[in-house]
């Protein structure tokens, strides 16, 4: 319809959408999203498995993704399909030691090992809900279950540059706020359910 011009309108797609860049406030629902019940999940067990840690992991702040998206809005019709995703990644290694730094008992461990806690947690009746993020890890298959697939968003944010915005870089304070207010929420005890 857009393409025929019966209807004004724009494609944005996003990224891995998180907590505000402002307060490190996330969604009330935090358990509907796979990441943060993957984060949860680590913290259970208090294990994250070493060959994991350089794996690319993106954050997309909430209120920088309205912006960024208002700014998409407003360009000319003839463009439009754009990417309202942070191009500042992050690997996981950073977040697990942020969360670390935090307080939280994780250790980096080898892939058997994650699997043998994952495997326990799954057993026991107070930590299965809390694990249940992780079950891909146990699939047979895993690396097809949990490959990479890339990106490309240089066009998109070429266009949010011209516009006079830029990503927020990822940085720990980011990573802490974020992990402080899920905490204090008690989404790592399973409170938030």
């Amino acid at each position: 319809a857009i393409a025929k011009g019966t209807l004004d309108g724009k494609i944005i797609r996003v990224g891995n959408l998180m907590s505000r860049l402002s307060d490190g406030e996330f969604q009330a629902n935090a358990v509907t999203s796979g990441f943060m019940r993957n984060l949860r999940g680590y913290v259970t067990i208090g294990a994250y498995p070493v060959s994991e840690m350089a794996r690319p992991v993106e954050f997309s702040p909430i209120d920088t993704v309205a912006e960024a998206v208002v700014r998409l809005a407003g360009t000319p019709e003839q463009y439009t399909v754009f990417h309202a995703v942070n191009g500042h990644w992050i690997e996981m290694g950073d977040l697990i030691a942020a969360i670390k730094s935090s307080g939280f008992d994780v250790d980096i461990v080898s892939d058997r090992e994650f699997e043998t806690r994952l495997k326990e947690a799954m057993e026991d009746e107070e930590k299965n809900m809390l694990v249940s993020g992780l079950i891909s890890y146990l699939s047979s298959d895993a690396d097809s279950v949990r490959s990479y697939v890339g990106e490309k968003h240089v066009y998109s944010t070429n266009v949010l540059y011209r516009l006079g915005f830029g990503w927020p870089l990822t940085d720990t304070g980011y990573l802490k706020s974020v992990i402080r207010s899920l905490d204090t929420l008690g989404f790592f005890d399973g409170e938030l359910a």
